[in-house]
Order: structure tokens, then sequence, then C-alpha cells
């Protein structure tokens, strides 16, 4: 008698990995690696960060062309141990005055790292499972990327060819790439949001127009850029965060 074929994963849990990674990959956190003395728990906190939006793609792509099976001795421990920290890690987040959005995205993001996990399962039901635990991750990928050209329409419909540019409230510099512009990254992640004392947009779109200049704030609700009557009535004045100029989205680098 011939052993059973290992099963193969299929296309599904690898693009819906993909969609994920596209989806949350953000490296701005390693910024906080530049600054002197960074405690080492930091440091690993940061790397675990960056590098879990990938994890799933990294496991769906070993799981279809490498063929690499974990026993259960080794892939349950593996997966309760990133769901814990992926819970704390949330959680330390919320800790530092984070916004629902970041509570939901660090959920979803442990759930796709356990799921990327289920692919290296040796059950033939591992990439069913796989594509179960992805699925909820898998649709706040798409409205991320899908916030892209909203944001996009939206500051050329308002511009309407005047010079304009788009910065995260509170920033001096305006956004550098089209990745910012995705949904788990345009929105705001600063201490007080929506606090008696703060209140922190998540970006903000500047047109310059007729030697005026117009503000306006970008709304997860509307999908769009919606008009910000008095950015002075703020806590943290909107409006100064970068200058407008001609085509600025043409300027952007994708990543």
């Amino acid at each position: 008698m011939t052993a059973p074929a290992q099963h193969r994963t299929g296309w599904i849990p690898l693009a819906m990995a993909g969609l994920i990674a596209a989806g949350y990959a953000d490296l701005a956190p390693l910024s906080l690696l530049h600054r002197p003395r960074v405690p080492g728990d930091i440091a690993a906190a940061v790397a675990a960060i960056v590098a879990a939006p990938v994890l799933p793609l990294v496991s769906a792509l070993l799981a279809r062309y490498a063929r690499l099976r974990l026993p259960g001795l080794v892939l349950v421990p593996l997966t309760v141990c990133c769901a814990v920290l992926g819970v704390l890690l949330t959680l330390a987040a919320m800790m530092d005055g984070g916004s629902a959005l970041a509570f939901l995205e660090g959920l979803m993001l442990t759930l796709a790292v356990v799921g990327g996990l289920q692919m290296l399962g040796r059950a033939t039901e591992a990439g069913e499972l796989a594509a179960l635990l992805m699925a909820l991750p898998t649709l706040l990928a798409l409205w991320s990327l899908a916030t892209v050209p909203a944001a996009a329409v939206s500051a050329l419909k308002i511009a309407a060819g005047h010079p304009y540019c788009i910065a995260r409230h509170g920033d001096t510099h305006p956004i550098d790439s089209w990745a910012e512009l995705r949904g788990l990254s345009l929105y705001t992640t600063r201490t007080g949001f929506k606090s008696t004392s703060h209140w922190y947009l998540h970006a903000v779109l500047i047109v310059e127009a007729d030697a005026d200049w117009s503000v306006w704030n970008w709304s997860f609700g509307a999908m769009g850029f919606t008009p910000l009557p008095h950015p002075d009535w703020l806590t943290e004045r909107a409006g100064s965060e970068c200058t407008p100029e001609p085509s600025f989205l043409a300027t952007l680098a994708p990543f």
C-alpha cells in the first residue's frame, strides 16, 4: 500500500493571506527603534507587530510550496502563544490610548496569524480551518485597501485642480506614500482621541484655492473628506500639517 498523498494548501487561503499582508502591513512602528536606549521588550514587541501581517502569507507559502507541516505538539502551543501575545499587545495599545479601530485591528490581526498557522497543520481540513479563521481579517483588509481609491477620488474631486495635500492630523509633514491612504494606516492612533481634552482627526485634506486654504476631515463613515469649518476650535489645530502643492498624489511613492 502507498502512503496517502499529503494535502496541498489551496489558492483561497493563499489569496486571503496575500490580501491581509497588503491591507495590514506597516513599517512605521520601526521608527520607534531609532530612539536611543530602546528597551529590549519594546523592540521585541515592535518586531512582532511589524512581522504579524506577513506571517499568514509566509505560512501559506511554506504550506503550499515547501509542504511544511507541523505536528500537533508543536502547532497547538505555537497557536496558543501567538493568540495570547496578540491579545496582550492589543490590550497594551488600548492602555496607551488606542481607539476602537486600533482594538479591532489588533484582534483581527491576531485572528489572521492564528488562522495562518493552521495551514501548517497535518489535518486535511487545515486549509478550510485557516480560511474560516482568516475570513473576517480578510474583509477588514479589503476595507483597508478600498480606502485608497476612495480617499484619492475624494481629494481630487474636492481640490478640482487646485493645489492640495493630505496629512495625519497633528503631524508636521504630509503622507509620503499611497500605502498610507489605506484605512488601517490612515486612522489616528494618538492618545486622547475624542476625549474631553483632545480631539484628533484621522487625516486632513488641505486645499489652496483663490489665496485661501480650506481644511477637510477624513470620515470613515462617509468614506470621503468632509468640510471642517472651524479647524482652530480643536485643541490640536488642523490645517498646518502640510503645504498644498499641484498634483500631490502624483508625488507619492507606492509604499
